[in-house]
């Protein structure tokens, strides 16, 4: 799976929003949002400063467009990085809406739990991702990785029905056994021996 997939959803997701003509867009795809940014006015939400020459670039031309109302970020910080970065930026610019989850509650694993809960259980070397799972979040790099480490068992809870079943076509097609996805809970505790983000430096959402 190459970076290719994620420019290919980019440009679907842009060719969608051409066909229903928003108002305004808002994204975080950065591809997206440019291939859109002479049709429509929008609002560009980031969660991380751009860490490559490329995403600069591009992030710079969209900041700077015409059609750009806000840029949205998650921190304090981060909007200060971002007024850094880009000194045509004015801190009215940017609004910041903090990164938030809905509380939850969980459970002790015991019988009562359904079996599928019970994850990494007396598994030995146990590893675990938590999140979505459009392109970009966790499955490109995983996949590859869990073809190498066979003896580890990787728990992926999170992503939407489509994409969880997306991810299962093509683990069957890879012939990967060591990977389990279990979608969303409401309530949920997991015991694992480790946990990652294996984010590409750019994912798509929009």
């Amino acid at each position: 799976i190459s970076k290719l997939r994620m420019f290919d959803y980019a440009y679907k997701k842009a060719r969608d929003a051409k066909k229903q003509a928003p108002d305004i867009c808002y994204g975080r795809s950065l591809l997206a949002l440019y291939m859109l940014r002479n049709k429509f006015p929008f609002i560009y939400e980031s969660h991380i400063k751009p860490n490559r020459r490329l995403f600069v670039w591009l992030e710079k031309r969209i900041l700077k467009h015409r059609n750009r109302i806000k840029l949205v970020v998650i921190s304090n910080s981060l909007r200060n990085e971002y007024l850094k970065l880009f000194h045509f930026l004015k801190p009215e610019d940017i609004v910041v809406l903090h990164d938030g989850a809905d509380k939850v509650s969980t459970m002790v694993l015991n019988e009562t739990v359904p079996q599928k809960l019970v994850v990494a259980h007396n598994e030995g070397v146990t590893i675990g991702y938590i999140g979505h799972l459009y392109p970009g979040k966790c499955m490109e790099t995983l996949i590859p990785v869990a073809k190498e480490c066979g003896e580890f068992k990787f728990h992926i809870v999170g992503g939407t029905t489509e994409w969880v079943n997306h991810w299962k076509e093509e683990l069957k097609k890879e012939q990967i056994k060591n990977i389990e996805l279990y979608g969303y809970f409401l309530i949920y505790k997991i015991s694992l021996t480790s946990v990652f983000s294996p984010y590409y430096f750019f994912s798509s959402v929009f």
